[in-house]
């Protein structure tokens, strides 16, 4: 079995591309994993179209994605890591924090004017923005935080290890997840999974990317950023009602399903 997973951040839907998974396609049973797709995009649809031509097994990561897939896919879960230290008790305390790669489309400006909005008569608030910036939206950034004039920011702009990361989401309350929305794109968030690994309830805006909270996690969902504002106002002052429970598929589950299309 050759198991090919693409990205179109990384790889382009070109012929080369085909290509390469049409010699894989020759020598053994290929499977290919989309993690982002789009719909109504012509390159990208022929793209698809060239994959299904070659027979191969698509595999994409939610219902959604598998609609924008002409003719469908096979879904198979991302899942989650198992953390080897859980998160202690949900304590609802007033860290939020907001982690990844931080461009435009993460809208942290966003997040930072929410979160000041909404706790400027609450002392002990802090909000941890943990992750490269690109430089066009640390800039952005830094206007605001001059404006605002404030330490309850905690701006950590670097590469998080996981060791990183876990210690953050273990001293955190509430991961706000703030992609802004997109109708012709399916895919799935990297740091939502991670926060549902550890178990971290999430605040998150209506983007697709964050589909899977809905199913696995627990958490509320906005979409605005005045909602955001409310919601995060409620959680300060315990007034929050989550929704849900924590049942993501861990990675070895989603390893047995795989398994078992590779036998079939």
């Amino acid at each position: 079995v050759i198991h090919v997973q693409h990205e179109f951040g990384l790889f382009p839907e070109d012929e080369a591309t085909l290509n390469f998974i049409r010699g894989c396609s020759e020598i053994a049973k290929t499977f290919v994993t989309l993690h982002t797709v789009f719909r109504n995009v012509e390159s990208r649809c022929m793209f698809f179209l060239g994959l299904q031509e070659l027979g191969l097994n698509l595999i994409v990561h939610s219902p959604l994605a598998s609609a924008y897939v002409p003719g469908g896919a096979i879904v198979v879960a991302h899942g989650t890591q198992e953390c080897p230290t859980p998160r202690p008790a949900l304590t609802y305390g007033n860290q939020f924090v907001s982690t990844g790669l931080f461009g435009i489309n993460k809208n942290a400006v966003g997040t930072v004017r929410a979160f000041l909005r909404a706790t400027r008569d609450w002392s002990g608030c802090k909000l941890v923005l943990a992750g490269r910036f690109t430089p066009e939206a640390r800039k952005e950034l830094d206007g605001v935080l001059r404006d605002w004039g404030t330490d309850a920011i905690d701006v950590r702009d670097a590469f998080q290890s996981f060791a990183e990361l876990e210690e953050l989401y273990h001293q955190s309350d509430y991961v706000i997840l703030n992609s802004r929305g997109t109708s012709t794109t399916a895919s799935t968030s990297g740091q939502a999974h991670l926060a549902m690994a550890h178990r971290l309830p999430a605040i998150y805006s209506d983007s697709p990317l964050y589909d899977d909270i809905g199913r696995w996690s627990m958490g509320v969902r906005f979409r605005s950023l005045d909602e955001l504002e409310v919601i995060i106002r409620a959680a300060v002052r315990n007034e929050m009602t989550l929704t849900g429970t924590f049942c993501a598929p861990t990675w070895k589950e989603v390893a047995t399903v795989t398994a078992g299309l590779y036998k079939s």
